[in-house]
């Protein structure tokens, strides 16, 4: 079974902003305080932090308040703008907003942005509010981006703006190079040395590729699944929403973090607890009794919750087995029709490329399949395909 792996970035970035659309609908859903009367024709506005976010995340590096002109103006904000496209490396985003810096607006507005920029991938911003330069990062150590953000002001004091927020972005940069050369020096005294060194070099290298070559057969999958949770949560109402979205998030920082299959049964679990959050909350809302809490339908994940374990016989010879099914899926087993199962490019031969295979039901392609459609069902594939043992010694869990 060969896919090819869509860019991983766009789908992620998708969803974030899905999330931050389901975040303003939320605000504009909440209850007004109490002692005050809801105005149902008066807007609700989102924070300037959201604003700012929502602005980084479409490409944006920079990003100026209205408000905030005189601060940084626009030829500034231009300079900051190619002093991070020379530095290159992990993303940097300047937000210049307004607020109080001696009552914490500053700290707030660094922390929401964090939370709304971080699923995207490793980062540093940089907030001002108030005149004052306030930083954090997940490039390098969380600590040492304001102490930079620190020693820049000290060491332009008086300079513009611009100035200190480019010294500072240096300095990261500085630190970032050093973070990701850190431990790849030494040097080789020997021939024997070198062998073994370059050797061992090799087989990881190998070895790494082979993980990140399985997990790239995946990604469309689980990008196909994050993106139709991800326009199916708009659909749900707020607060019921918030149930959804959780579980959705958490999925999508977990596949931001994979370096194999063996991380994709966490990123399965998160999933099945999305579409379980959705049927709870579109029964809630149709005033219905929520469905029971059953495993995945083994032959589709996207069908949602199994109702009932049915008696199955896959074709080709293997036993006959009892696996959790949908009633779609049951219906059509005691009808005598195969199951819909979930359909994938199954490979045909040794060498075989994108569009040479054929399609067919998902346990009868590659065994890494199993560590997203079928984590925790491991015994249901004796005899099938997608239950063999991967070639490197690790077994399914």
């Amino acid at each position: 079974m060969r896919l090819r792996p869509p860019p991983r970035r766009p789908a992620l970035r998708l969803c974030l902003l899905v999330i931050l659309t389901a975040a303003a609908a939320s605000l504009a859903a909440a209850p007004a305080p109490a002692g005050r009367a809801a105005d149902p024709a008066a807007p609700v506005t989102p924070s300037v932090a959201y604003r700012a976010a929502v602005v980084l995340a479409k490409g944006q590096s920079v990003y100026v308040d209205p408000s905030q002109a005189r601060v940084l103006n626009r030829k500034q904000a231009d300079r900051i703008r190619g002093k991070i496209r020379r530095v290159g490396g992990a993303p940097y985003y300047v937000a210049v907003l307004p607020g109080n810096a001696a009552s914490g607006d500053g700290e707030a507005q660094l922390k929401e942005l964090t939370q709304l920029l971080d699923p995207i991938r490793k980062a540093t911003i940089a907030v001002v509010t108030g005149g004052r330069l306030r930083a954090a990062s997940t490039a390098i150590p969380y600590a040492t981006a304001q102490r930079y953000a620190d020693e820049a002001i000290a060491a332009n004091d008086g300079a513009p703006l611009d100035v200190t927020i480019s010294d500072f972005i240096g300095r990261v940069a500085k630190e970032q190079g050093r973070s990701e050369s850190g431990g790849k020096g030494g040097v080789i005294t020997g021939v024997v040395m070198s062998i073994v060194v370059f050797g061992g070099c090799g087989i990881l290298f190998l070895r790494r590729r082979r993980r990140w070559r399985e997990l790239g057969r995946l990604q469309p999958l689980v990008q196909a699944d994050l993106g139709d949770l991800a326009r199916e949560l708009l659909t749900v109402p707020e607060p019921e929403a918030e149930s959804v979205r959780q579980p959705l998030l958490r999925a999508t920082h977990t596949l931001r973090g994979a370096r194999g299959v063996e991380h994709l049964p966490r990123v399965a679990a998160q999933l099945a607890a999305t579409r379980r959050a959705l049927a709870v909350a579109r029964a809630t809302l149709a005033g219905e009794q929520p469905p029971p809490d059953r495993v995945p339908c083994f032959f589709d994940s996207r069908h949602g919750a199994s109702t009932c374990d049915v008696e199955w016989a896959p074709t080709g010879g293997a036993a006959a087995r009892v696996v959790p099914a949908c009633a779609v899926d049951a219906q059509r087993l005691a009808s005598g029709l195969p199951p819909a199962a979930r359909e994938v490019e199954v490979e045909v031969g040794a060498g075989a490329e994108v569009g040479e295979g054929r399609l067919g039901p998902w346990f009868e392609g590659e065994p890494e399949l199993s560590y997203y459609l079928a984590p925790d069902q491991r015994e249901l594939l004796a005899g099938l395909p997608a239950g063999r043992k991967l070639r490197r010694s690790r077994w399914l869990p």
